[in-house]
């Protein structure tokens, strides 16, 4: 039977294999009332051996050892048939299934496998606290709005991404804020039946084969509230500003946030990927099409596509390796949030020039008129 500490383990759990191959292993598990569902990946240091993707599907009273079926993959997250497999790594074999056994000591799964061809290894893996408190340390020196203003106008601004968020939270995409992680699933089903149902509605037919066509898919959907593993950002500082200020609480100890990345040194320096999923983790940034979103423009929209729950500690787990700062974060008053509404609205950034149509124009005036 179950044991108590492993009555909540639905979430992203991320570390090391060893075994006959070493490597990285992602547990991506979802809670569906009686069941875990989701996806066991061990993507192997060595390049010439092909990845592995576990389907699990185990009821919350996990048994001592459970078998799980299993498919190869290719670089790219394809799933690859045996013919493919033996064309794309023709020195390696894979088996069909794998018998797969789990246990929690604390913040640590260890799992170990033996596949039905006889490889064997074990993985120890740590949760991401992507629904935790955010532990970053904002920026000392801007405590305010005038501090911000004067913190930004020194800056080679190109270098830099912002985001807007009406208070200290977690970084975390819409569709981690759902509290799934798997997104092998959410590609096999989600976003095929989102696919079917908007394509009456649309005239850009996206193929999904086509990363960048995928990606304006998803920043599409989710400008019109659809979860997806995209986060939003802006190439202007004021823009974020305006949206960290927008639906603020006017609390006088509540504080809004915007996050400043250095999304090019970035780049230069970690691993980046265009694939959604069953691909290692990843934050990438990408420069989307704006095809029938009309708001991409005025918001100078950037996207970031990432797999990984824990974007901060991802960020900080970089900074350690390379030495660099990346991300910064400004903790300002929300008590200021008529002034800088005001003056956002003197350079023309209002919910009328960022959200064209009828809705943007009458929460414009709400601002103007009523403080809203």
């Amino acid at each position: 039977m179950i044991t108590e500490n492993m009555k909540n383990i639905a979430g992203q759990w991320i570390g090391p294999t060893t075994g006959e191959f070493s490597g990285t292993a992602v547990l991506d598990l979802d809670d569906e009332g009686n069941h875990y569902v989701g996806s066991g990946l061990i993507f192997f240091a060595d390049p010439e051996v092909a990845g592995t993707r576990a389907i699990i599907h185990v009821p919350k009273d996990i048994p001592q050892e459970f078998d799980a079926p299993i498919f190869p993959l290719d670089g790219r997250g394809n799933e690859l048939s045996q013919e493919q497999l033996r064309q794309l790594y023709p020195n390696i074999q894979h088996g069909t299934s794998s018998r797969i056994s789990f246990q929690r000591d604390d913040d640590v799964l260890t799992f170990k496998y033996k596949t039905n061809i006889g490889t064997q290894g074990e993985g120890h893996l740590r949760k991401g606290n992507g629904d935790a408190p955010s532990v970053l340390t904002p920026e000392t020196e801007v405590k305010s709005w005038e501090d911000f203003k004067q913190y930004v106008s020194k800056l080679e601004i190109e270098k830099f991404l912002f985001r807007g968020q009406p208070a200290p939270y977690r970084l975390r995409t819409s569709f981690h804020r759902t509290n799934r992680t798997d997104l092998a699933r959410y590609m096999d089903e989600d976003a095929i039946i989102l696919k079917r149902d908007l394509s009456p509605l649309l005239h850009n037919q996206f193929n999904f084969d086509i990363p960048e066509q995928l990606g304006s898919f998803f920043n599409l959907a989710q400008h019109h509230g659809y979860p997806t593993p995209l986060l939003d950002w802006t190439e202007s500082p004021f823009v974020a500003a305006f949206f960290a200020f927008r639906r603020a609480s006017k609390h006088p100890s509540g504080k809004v946030r915007i996050f400043m990345f250095e999304h090019r040194a970035w780049t230069s320096n970690v691993r980046t990927d265009v694939h959604v999923s069953r691909v290692l983790p990843h934050l990438t940034v990408m420069a989307l099409s704006g095809a029938l979103n009309n708001r991409m423009l005025p918001q100078q929209a950037i996207s970031t596509l990432t797999n990984v729950d824990d974007i901060e500690s991802m960020i900080q787990f970089a900074e350690g390796n390379t030495g660099l700062t990346f991300l910064r974060v400004f903790d300002l008053p929300a008590s200021e949030r008529d002034q800088v509404i005001s003056e956002l609205r003197v350079m023309g950034i209002t919910a009328a020039s960022l959200f064209p149509g009828l809705d943007g124009s009458c929460e414009a005036l709400s601002h103007r008129r009523f403080k809203l």
